[in-house]
């Protein structure tokens, strides 16, 4: 089934396993989003819940205070990006997809939880929303969420990666953490100097020789 929302801007498409985007093109045809290429990176815009990143060994640890503590198994970037969401149609423009907790995801992560992503075409503007809701009558819910998307780039044949830059809302200083790879942790004590009273940093390959870049110092809430 196609799952889509069209406006005389953007044509934008959805896939219920893990309620992710799957296809971002602009009145041009152009193709904005990732299309998953499993040479790189076979996902797309996966969404990162109850965890963003990597536990060590995959293994978290809970203490309830009336029972000893207990593991479970929470593999990279959380339970659900892997799973069939509940498709609901809201309007001409939005759209949702939920999931519920289930025995599987109790046995590793012991929350009654519910995930309701919302998205809403408007103009050339795709707002994301998470609701995120605890039906545990007498415990609290440690949770982190987060987006995942992968866009083209460049997006034209005629261009190249380094005509790309990152536009930060306020000027930045920052140092990132020391990554490992192999396992997705981070050394947040090692840490090497980044930015430098800048808000663009030009785009290059060699930025990301050792995978991924940690930005977790910094002032901005939004990035162009």
């Amino acid at each position: 089934m196609v799952i889509e929302l069209k406006n005389d801007f953007l044509t934008v498409q959805f896939k219920e396993f893990g309620g992710a985007l799957s296809s971002i093109k602009d009145k041009d045809g152009v193709e904005y989003l990732w299309q998953g290429n499993p040479e790189y990176w076979s996902s797309q815009a996966p969404v990162l819940f109850p965890i963003c990143g990597s536990l060590r060994d995959d293994e978290a640890i809970y203490r309830p205070c009336t029972h000893p503590h207990f593991t479970g198994i929470i593999p990279r970037h959380g339970l659900v990006r892997k799973k069939n969401f509940t498709y609901e149609q809201i309007s001409d423009n939005s759209l949702a997809f939920s999931i519920r907790a289930t025995d599987e995801t109790l046995a590793n992560y012991p929350y009654d939880f519910e995930l309701r992503i919302v998205y809403t075409l408007v103009d050339k503007t795709i707002s994301v929303t998470y609701q995120v809701t605890n039906h545990e009558k007498a415990k609290a819910m440690p949770y982190f969420i987060g987006g995942h998307p992968g866009f083209n780039c460049p997006l034209l044949f005629d261009e190249r990666y380094e005509d790309y830059y990152l536009e930060f809302e306020k000027e930045e200083t920052c140092t990132v953490p020391e990554t490992f790879p192999e396992t997705g942790l981070l050394d947040v004590n090692k840490r090497t100097p980044f930015l430098e009273k800048q808000n663009i940093l030009n785009l290059d390959y060699a930025l990301f020789a050792k995978d991924a870049i940690t930005l977790d110092k910094l002032a901005s809430r939004s990035v162009s």
